[in-house]
């Protein structure tokens, strides 16, 4: 739409983005799982385009697609720990332990004592260690129990190991067996069966899946790259005949 003599304004069609309209929208269709907002940045020249997720606020869903399940949601981090989560292929957890305080999860205080030390009898289960925090017994529990005296065995399922839609069974106290969906594998459903399925190939190229992994071809298209991203320029874009 031309507004003076001097200047213009394009309005672009549905998929593509920039000052003229060049840039396709890598949002579509959205990219982002488990309820994430897909989010396109044009930079200020107009000559590429940056795509990010918002993940839901209730942060249950992290990562660069809000495809991990946010460990730190079920408070694993004991005596007013910190929970901060990784990422490195599956979604883990550390907790920063306040002073006093050790353990994979803070669990362990650096001030208590040991029951016989007082001739406290000792009632912790399953290889719990008895000890007197103050002038209170305090079972510390091994990685698999959990409970007052360390009696109930931990549910390790209850850490939602398995990702994408995965389906997690017990196979025995200390593993997990992850049933995937028909479009995830690998031993926590963290792998894409079809890494075409997000369409990764941009402006019209074809994606060729090979395993896990894939590739574009640009053949039919006016673009170049790795993913068809890059707009090829022509000599004879400037009409020199």
């Amino acid at each position: 739409m031309t507004n003076s003599s001097l200047a213009y304004r394009c309005f672009c069609y549905t998929g593509y983005l920039g000052v003229q309209c060049n840039l396709p929208n890598p949002c579509t269709p959205n990219t982002c799982y488990n309820g994430g907002t897909c989010i396109a940045t044009v930079n200020n020249a107009s000559t590429s385009v940056i795509q990010s997720c918002q993940c839901p606020a209730s942060q249950n869903f992290v990562g660069t697609y809000c495809e991990h399940y946010n460990p730190c949601i079920s408070t694993p981090c004991l005596n007013g720990a910190t929970c901060t989560y990784f990422i490195n292929v599956t979604c883990f957890y550390r907790c920063n332990c306040p002073a006093n305080y050790s353990g994979d999860q803070c669990q362990h205080s650096l001030t208590a004592v040991r029951c016989e030390t007082f001739n406290v009898p000792d009632n912790c289960r399953n290889g719990g260690t008895c000890v007197v925090i103050g002038t209170t017994p305090q079972c510390y529990c091994t990685s698999l129990y959990t409970g007052v005296l360390c009696e109930n065995p931990i549910n390790m399922c209850d850490l939602r190991v398995c990702q994408n839609g995965g389906t997690c069974t017990v196979v025995n106290m200390t593993s997990v067996s992850c049933q995937c969906l028909s479009s995830y594998q690998g031993t926590y459903c963290e792998y894409s069966t079809n890494p075409c399925l997000i369409q990764p190939c941009m402006n019209g190229g074809q994606c060729i899946a090979s395993g896990l992994t894939f590739s574009c071809n640009c053949a039919q298209t006016m673009y170049t790259g790795a993913r068809c991203q890059t707009l090829i320029t022509s000599p004879c874009l400037s009409n020199p005949v």
